[in-house]
């Protein structure tokens, strides 16, 4: 126990030949008088071999639960070698021990070896290993082979629920082995399995579209009324996941429906509540953020919350008051936020003072860590409340952790203050607060906006260096700092070790706005079919892996009125930096390259989208004038037509009437 796969490799011989030296050890004295029945050879080496392998299987269950995949496949296939799994319960347990640490191939192939003796038992372990590594087709080939005929075993509740666990996302399939659990089902127990392993499928379901997301949040909906038309006894939880459902979709009447609900069964508790006031927030389709309409809603609805709580004399928990702080986070508005947290601090103290220490949980009231986070987000960017706030948790005895720290940077970081933010980063160092993902990339972006560009980019790059991981916002902060570096060589040097140096999270280096900063570092410094290159992959490997759906049908088609949302934001700034380039380009062959892109963009998606790009390849109609010096030639903006004001590469497009011609026809390119 305890020794390295290497010892336990090196001790398997020596038990194997203590094994079988048992004939020797043990042997009765033929001198004794045996008055009783006394246990023979094979009886104690068969209790031998019993502890042996109790021993081994608990050695294997604690290399799992400590979290060692690796160690525990090798332990697992040693004691299969040994002969130790002689019995179905011992093989089960074993399966357990692999579906503990996901390795769903190594349970398959000990389902294998079990051979005549699998039966719905290990089969059903082995599911649930699949379910663990999320692996829906290798569970369907285990459901197909159980058929029942020629001594397989066959299906049951259990195993169609365990398959059910193996799906990634809300699918004919997964609608079929529901249907199928629940009619397998010989008990209420296994039934609301069936119907918690379906909600919670739904509940982390992301769907693109806006009809995929409403046809998600209406099946949880109809699966929790159908469990309650069944008369099953669900648990809070329950109503909990269908609510979670409902707001991932970003459909708030579908989590009003579900806290109707649960009010009548008596299972409203703060976490349906929660998942509510965030649905009432969730911003609607092609918008990037809650209108302020919504965040008032939130805000509202948390205050009822509060006064039906105090009615019952209930403490309320920190969920739904985080939910509510994180809607004044939104509307950036910090005066309410700071109001709510002091009347739940107050609140807080009045209920531990009232109830014993068995009645209520501290550590579950509001507010606690979290929400002086949303607090001091709320309050930006005015820097100085947040300073405050932070002093407030120091006063109050609360620690003053990566998370809050961040916060404060980023106002620091929008309000411009880089000194005041370095002095803050100097201060954690000597509390040794380590700065988080979010500090590091809002301490780039003070940098470059305080003009120190040359700063900004040595820090990300000793960040970078010692282990730490970084965010996209990060990375897009260092890429636009180099565009404000005198030296062109340096600028384009330091491009190429921000796109090559991570080798830790590749991923990052492969979003869309990571690909859009950089070509438009590239294009600042004249390299323009690099930036044309590197925008146009990004761009195709973020629509492959984002399709963009994820506006409605009407709005995809039309003009873009709204802000687009943020997978398509992301694919229009990779349009931009591409039509950027060609802007500081200098030959006539710039405005091709820029038609050519956005014939490969708009053949992907709706022409109607791109109407911000075509006016800005209109303003980038260059002419080359003829200058002394090397003849290359210099550019210059055609003259603004009568009324029509002068525009460059970063003004800001038309407004939306003025896209279109008289007649109503989107402009040529």
């Amino acid at each position: 126990r305890g020794l390295s796969t290497r010892a336990v490799a090196w001790a398997a011989p020596w038990r194997q030949n203590r094994r079988a030296s048992l004939d020797d050890q043990i042997r009765p004295d033929d001198d004794d008088l045996v008055l009783t029945e006394q246990p023979t050879v094979d009886d104690r080496k068969a209790e031998a071999e019993r502890r042996e392998t109790k021993r081994v299987i608990r050695d294997i269950r604690r290399l799992a639960d400590a979290g060692a995949r690796e160690e525990t496949r090798i332990a697992v296939s040693i004691a299969h070698r040994r002969g130790l799994f002689r019995e179905p319960p011992h093989w089960v347990a074993a399966l357990v021990a692999l579906k503990t640490v996901g390795d769903a191939s190594a349970a398959v192939w000990l389902l294998r070896e079990m051979g005549s003796q699998a039966d719905t038992i290990a089969y059903n372990a082995t599911l649930a290993a699949c379910a663990a590594a999320k692996a829906p087709d290798l569970a369907a080939t285990l459901l197909a082979e159980m058929d029942g005929a020629d001594g397989r075993p066959s299906p049951d509740a259990v195993s169609f629920g365990a398959a059910l666990a193996c799906e990634t996302s809300w699918t004919p399939r997964a609608a079929d082995l529901l249907r199928r659990a629940v009619d397998e089902a010989g008990d209420a127990k296994t039934t609301i399995y069936a119907y918690r392993r379906a909600l919670e499928l739904c509940s982390y379901t992301r769907q693109t579209s806006a009809a995929s997301r409403a046809k998600v949040a209406n099946t949880a909906v109809a699966l929790l009324k159908e469990a309650l038309d069944a008369d099953l006894p669900l648990s809070p939880r329950d109503f909990d996941l269908t609510a979670k459902a409902a707001a991932v979709a970003r459909r708030p009447e579908a989590c009003a429906a579900v806290l109707d609900l649960a009010r009548t069964r008596g299972a409203d508790s703060d976490a349906v509540y929660a998942r509510h006031i965030w649905a009432l927030t969730a911003p609607p389709s092609g918008t990037a953020g809650p209108t302020d309409r919504q965040n008032d809603a939130a805000v509202a609805a948390f205050e009822q919350l509060r006064e039906l709580r105090r009615q019952q004399g209930v403490p309320l928990t920190s969920f739904p008051a985080n939910a509510a702080l994180r809607a004044c986070a939104f509307d950036r508005d910090g005066d309410t936020a700071w109001r709510l947290l002091e009347e739940l601090d107050d609140e807080r103290l009045k209920a531990l003072a009232r109830a014993g220490a068995a009645d209520v949980k501290p550590h579950t009231l509001a507010p606690d860590e979290e929400s002086y986070v949303w607090v001091l987000r709320a309050f930006r960017p005015n820097w100085e409340r947040c300073l405050e706030v932070l002093a407030a948790c120091r006063r109050r005895g609360l620690s003053v952790d990566a998370r809050k720290c961040a916060a404060a940077l980023e106002a620091l970081a929008e309000a411009g203050e880089t000194s005041l933010a370095l002095d803050l980063v100097e201060e954690m160092d000597k509390r040794a607060v380590t700065l988080d993902a979010d500090g590091i990339a809002a301490v780039v972006s003070c940098l470059a906006r305080g003009g120190q560009p040359a700063r900004a980019i040595a820090f990300f790059d000793g960040e970078r260096e010692a282990g730490r991981r970084l965010k996209r916002e990060a990375y897009v902060s260092a890429l636009d700092a180099t565009r404000a570096l005198a030296d062109a060589e340096v600028a384009t040097a330091a491009v190429d070790r921000i796109l090559t140096g991570d080798k830790a999270y590749p991923a990052v280096l492969q979003d869309a706005w990571v690909g859009a900063a950089a070509a438009r570092a590239y294009a600042m410094r004249g390299r323009r079919s690099e930036a044309i290159d590197l925008a146009s992959t990004r761009w195709l490997t973020d629509a492959a892996r984002r399709p963009l759906e994820d506006d409605d049908d009407d709005d995809a088609t039309g003009a873009l009125g709204a802000l687009p949302s943020k997978a398509f934001k992301a694919r229009r700034a990779c349009c931009d930096a591409a039509v950027e380039a060609c802007w500081h380009a200098i030959d006539d062959a710039a405005l091709d390259d820029a038609k050519a892109f956005y014939l490969k963009a708009r053949a992907r998606v709706a022409e109607g989208s791109f109407v911000v790009v075509r006016e800005r390849m209109r303003c980038a109609r260059l002419t080359l004038t003829p200058t002394a010096g090397d003849g290359r030639g210099r550019l210059r903006r055609p003259a603004p037509r009568a009324g029509e004001a002068r525009q460059g590469p970063h003004a800001r497009p038309p407004r939306r009437d003025a896209r279109r011609r008289e007649d109503g026809a989107p402009r040529d390119v």
